[in-house]
């Protein structure tokens, strides 16, 4: 089986550094099949999955800006719209499967950056 090169990224440096506290994966999986073969590489679920939640308006919100200051030319609102739709849709099953297995944190992403930050920690503190 052909893995991708997040996958083979992610696994090899996890299982390289054992002793290592955690790892903090952004973006990750975006598909199911990357999620189960994700446990089957490194022998275990995630200890816990982050989701942040907001509504497509901010999220067309938060990408055009980013677009006007990153000078991308692909950051038009019909095309933003588009990805998300497809993003959405690619990464319903494994929000599912993360939350069948109590293993979603579903943070509110609509507030300042500061407070979502703080959000993320208590999440993971919660952990230790």
């Amino acid at each position: 089986m052909v893995r991708g090169l997040i996958l083979d990224m992610v696994s090899e440096n996890m299982l390289s550094n054992p002793s290592s506290r955690g790892f903090l994966i952004d973006g990750f999986p975006r598909e199911l099949k990357q999620a189960k073969e994700f446990e089957r590489i490194v022998g275990r679920a995630p200890n816990i999955v982050i989701v942040f939640d907001c509504s497509m308006k901010t999220m067309v919100q938060w990408a055009l800006h980013r677009g006007h200051v990153e000078h991308r030319a692909d950051d038009s609102e019909p095309a933003i719209r588009q990805r998300l739709e497809t993003h959405y849709t690619l990464c319903e099953p494994v929000l599912t499967f993360y939350q069948q297995r109590n293993l979603l944190r579903s943070i509110l992403a609509e507030e300042a950056p500061e407070n979502i930050f703080a959000k993320c920690c208590s999440v993971i503190e919660s952990l230790q």
